[in-house]
């Protein structure tokens, strides 16, 4: 295909990192915004152009803005070495803003008193997010009260007083909950000490976070069931597979 070129893509980093190099097999007259879909789904997690990736313009190393890579070619921006080709991106140290769109879930508790990522999204994220750029730098203290009212088999992680909640809590995480345990109310206390640096804030407004579709479709479907217990049921299942929590 005369379109397509053998070409080296050379992905440099603003922190100092060494540069990485691929080649690859691309069209000529594809413009930057598809270019950047292909390059992903060569399943390389180096080669992903996120928010913070920009393509290089070769004839004066300008960086491409991303609102025009649907506006130019894979030709106008290359470099031709005596037949070879080079495509040139550059990742800065910003937070990549993709990441919330792909890897943005809640969290699950697991039998064994471990958490871990939930297997499904429940919520989808404009990746329309601005980054206000800041600079702030704190040691800091911080004291966590936990109080109960129940004794239970798993160990919840709640920084805060939930005792009015926790029947709530036994309910929907499928917690004991018998007529015979004993009650008890405990109060601990744990203190924190950290570092906080702060390089920027996303500027995230309720407009771009929308539940996702699968969600409330699972929603809808369990309330439609004829009896609370099987209501209760399958929101817990509904829980197993969204997240107990997000944070």
């Amino acid at each position: 295909m005369d379109n397509e070129i053998n070409i080296t893509v050379i992905k440099s980093y603003s922190n100092g990192n060494d540069p990485h190099k691929y080649y690859r097999q691309l069209l000529r007259t594809e413009t930057l915004n598809l270019i950047c879909t292909k390059l992903a789904n060569y399943g390389s997690n180096s080669l992903h152009m996120g928010s913070n990736c920009h393509f290089v313009y070769f004839p004066n190393n300008a960086e491409v803005d991303q609102s025009a890579e649907p506006k130019l070619c894979l030709f106008q921006i290359i470099e031709n070495k005596d037949g070879e080709y080079f495509l040139y991106i550059v990742q800065k140290v910003e937070f990549d803003l993709t990441r919330l769109i792909f890897e943005e879930k809640g969290f699950v508790f697991n039998k064994d008193n471990s958490i871990i990522k939930a297997p499904h999204q429940a919520f989808d994220i404009n990746i329309d997010i601005k980054i206000k750029k800041t600079y702030d730098y704190n040691e800091m203290e911080h004291k966590c009260k936990h109080k109960s009212t129940a004794k239970c088999g798993r160990s919840l992680i709640f920084d805060g007083d939930f005792s009015a909640a926790s029947n709530w809590f036994s309910a929907s995480l499928g917690l004991l909950w018998g007529s015979n345990q004993r009650h008890s109310c405990e109060t601990t206390y744990t203190r924190h000490s950290y570092v906080y640096y702060q390089r920027g804030e996303l500027e995230i407004s309720n407009d771009i976070i929308t539940a996702n579709s699968n969600f409330i479709r699972d929603v809808k479907d369990a309330l439609k069931d004829t009896t609370n217990d099987k209501k209760v049921d399958k929101l817990r299942k509904i829980s197993e597979k969204y997240g107990h929590f997000y944070a």
